[in-house]
């Protein structure tokens, strides 16, 4: 009977537990989610722009024109270091939580 009685009582203590860590586990579940989507849109607008950059200095090689290739040269460059700032901040958070 003492046994019944324990199951009855340790049971219900047990369910109640669990609602709090499903809470925080969708909360953390949601925040990682609004992350990557953040990381992913930096990720795309720097490989636009690299792309963009690359395509401008390849023109300016062909027609001859060196200010076009410079700038074109320089906004791959940018859209290069955002890229590589976005993969800076994605292994610098995971290596905090670690």
């Amino acid at each position: 009977m003492r046994k019944i009685l324990f199951i009855f009582l340790l049971v219900p203590f047990i369910s109640l537990g669990q609602d709090k860590e499903i809470i925080e586990l969708r909360n953390e579940l949601n925040t990682v989610k609004e992350n990557l989507n953040s990381h992913h849109k930096e990720f795309i607008t720097g490989v636009v722009v690299s792309i963009v950059g690359g395509s401008v200095t390849i023109i300016g090689s062909i027609t001859a024109a060196p200010a076009l290739a410079i700038i074109g040269s320089i906004t791959c460059l940018v859209g290069t270091g955002i890229i590589q700032m976005v993969w800076k901040k994605i292994y610098e958070t995971k290596s905090k939580k670690i």
